[in-house]
């Protein structure tokens, strides 16, 4: 039989049952849990952020509907880690509540969050629970006398439910830049610097705005969606800037680039090699030439000036 107090003990107390049932925030369908089993609630900790709190739906069995004497209890900081063979634990009582006698229980567990909503009539709260506070334990036990013999071969349905705040995760992924790249980038969510590492970020559920600059590509500018509880897979592709020239000169230059005669139309960009290079530019009999040095991702701008100089006769 589990060993329960009907007082809520100030400290940590011995849980008893006959096997363990664990729910790890997979499976969505409803567990059997007969009288003194005990139920263990895990939650990822990277997941953890994306609750509000939790929800149990207990669905009474046809036998046991209308009897009195039935309780529940959740217990917090469960020790030591759950497995189905182990039957015995420690923990801290934190929810105690005789189910009333009808078909359905539904038991609210909130979280920290601003973002959780109590149930309407009919649904037991819990006290808050801490991130820290995990994992939990559920059991269903007698505590009165009276309860038919069939009562421990009864199994009562419990369906734990994720109540998600409106919070979701980004996992953003970078192509086209090497690794030893990325540092140099900054990163910008909704205008806000942030930090890069790989990790999932965690947003506020809607649309967000991603920009990314750095020395190697243009800048980058992206809007993307977070879903409610869950994660956003992201992958961007920057196109590297590379080097180009503009030329400002009259439309009847002639332009020669490292010795080849090129077209260059006005405002138009041309792509070029870093390095060095050449630029000869003809203009009828009047011929000037520059050597220029080319580094990466900047546009260079070249322009002929022509000007007029008048001389007026000294007296």
């Amino acid at each position: 039989m589990l060993a329960i107090l009907l007082s809520v003990p100030l400290g940590g107390e011995e849980i008893r049952g006959l096997r363990t049932k664990v729910w790890d925030g997979r499976d969505g369908g409803p567990i059997p849990l007969f009288l003194e089993e005990v139920l263990v609630i895990t939650i990822p900790p990277e997941e953890r952020d994306l609750y509000a709190g939790l929800e149990l739906r207990i669905t009474v069995p046809r036998k046991l509907q209308g009897v009195q004497g039935i309780a529940g209890i959740l217990y917090r900081g469960i020790l030591p880690a759950p497995s189905p063979e182990r039957r015995v634990y420690q923990g801290t009582r934190t929810f105690f509540q005789i189910l009333p006698t009808s078909t359905e229980v539904v038991i609210q567990v909130p979280f920290p969050s601003s973002d959780f909503v109590p149930g309407g009539p009919g649904v037991f709260p819990t006290p808050a629970v801490a991130p820290d506070d995990f994992p939990l334990a559920f059991v269903l036990t007698p505590v009165m006398k009276g309860l038919p013999s069939s009562a421990s071969s009864q199994a009562f349905e419990c369906t734990v439910l994720p109540l998600y705040a409106r919070k979701g995760y980004l996992r953003l992924r970078i192509e086209g830049l090497d690794d030893e790249e990325i540092p140099a980038c900054t990163f910008f969510i909704d205008g806000k610097e942030i930090s890069y590492t790989g990790d999932p970020i965690l947003l506020s559920s809607g649309l967000h705005s991603l920009t990314i600059k750095g020395p190697a590509f243009s800048p980058l500018e992206k809007t993307f969606a977070v879903e409610k509880g869950k994660t956003t897979e992201l992958v961007v592709e920057v196109e590297r800037a590379h080097p180009s020239l503009l030329f400002h000169v009259p439309e009847i230059a002639e332009i020669f680039l490292d010795g080849e005669k090129i077209d260059a139309a006005p405002r138009e960009l041309l792509p070029i090699t870093t390095g060095t290079h050449s630029v000869v530019i003809k203009v009828g009999d009047y011929s000037i030439t520059r050597e220029f040095e080319v580094t990466e991702n900047v546009t260079y701008t070249i322009t002929l000036l022509l000007d007029l100089h008048i001389e007026e006769p000294a007296h």
